[in-house]
């Protein structure tokens, strides 16, 4: 939640800037199950941004489910790094690109 938080300080001091939002899970269970799973993880960091003023239109959300997914069969470990948001800026600073998606 400080991060999230911290992120939400950084948006709003810099409102040309965008976020994504990458969901994933593991690749235990239906595949459907984890793609709804993932969009729902996305969702919850979306809306934690919404909560700290952060313009809805400045977020988009991807659901990617088990799909990259490299986890060994039955390593809860690996297991738990799967289950995860990625959070990638974008926008400019000063005329300057920041970030750029590939």
């Amino acid at each position: 939640a400080v991060r999230l938080t911290r992120l939400g300080e950084l948006l709003q001091k810099l409102p040309d800037m965008t976020v994504r939002l990458d969901g994933y899970a593991d690749p235990r269970g239906d595949e459907n199950f984890n793609d709804e799973l993932s969009r729902e993880r996305a969702e919850s960091v979306r809306d934690a941004l919404i909560a700290a003023g952060i313009e809805m239109d400045r977020i988009a959300v991807h659901a990617h489910g088990e799909s990259g997914s490299g986890a060994d069969s039955n390593d809860l470990d690996a297991y738990a790094l799967e289950r995860k948001v990625r959070v990638r800026l974008f926008g400019t600073l000063d005329g300057a690109q920041v970030a750029r998606e590939d």
